[in-house]
């Protein structure tokens, strides 16, 4: 005995399936972390006030010249919210009109360009901010 299946519930979960679909390169984006812009750092802050933004160092030495330095693992390149959102909703907008094939691009595009965190160097003399060093 064959059994029909009406078409609106196979219509819906259809629907249910590419919509799960069709948002992964939109979450990916929307959720990329923001990068640390490092020119609000200036020489002369006190090292509370690097903490503050950053938190905990990774790690802490002290140098030969006496300065004490912390490293960070930081994300450093990239855009925030101002350029995360346009491209989101351009990336909806895509799967929207292509019902979902546009993700086969999308999403792996994403991946490959996601952020990357950087090591970065904060040293101080008597607690106050000397340099800023990063390496790429």
């Amino acid at each position: 005995m064959v059994r029909i299946v009406p078409a609106l519930p196979r219509m819906v979960i259809w629907a249910g399936l590419a919509s799960c679909v069709m948002s992964c390169s939109v979450y990916m984006e929307s959720t990329r972390p923001t990068p640390v812009d490092l020119t609000q750092f200036h020489d002369g802050q006190s090292r509370d006030s690097v903490l503050e933004q950053l938190g905990v160092p990774e790690g802490t030495f002290a140098e030969s010249d006496g300065d004490s330095c912390d490293n960070y693992h930081l994300y450093t390149k990239g855009y925030g919210a101002g350029g995360k959102i346009p491209i989101a909703i351009a990336e909806g907008a895509a799967d929207v009109f292509t019902l979902g094939i546009a993700e086969a691009v999308l999403t792996p595009t994403e991946g490959a360009t996601k952020n990357v965190k950087h090591p970065v160097t904060f040293c101080y003399k008597n607690q106050t901010l000397a340099r800023v060093t990063q390496t790429n």
